[in-house]
């Protein structure tokens, strides 16, 4: 099992793709 494994990095892959999406939602409204 490599759960412990996964898990730190899967949520690190999502909160820099929540950051992306905000970012490219900031520059939507400004535009």
């Amino acid at each position: 099992m490599q759960v412990g494994h996964w898990g730190p990095s899967k949520q690190k892959f999502w909160q820099q793709n929540f950051y992306n999406n905000v970012q490219a939602g900031v520059r939507g409204l400004k535009i």
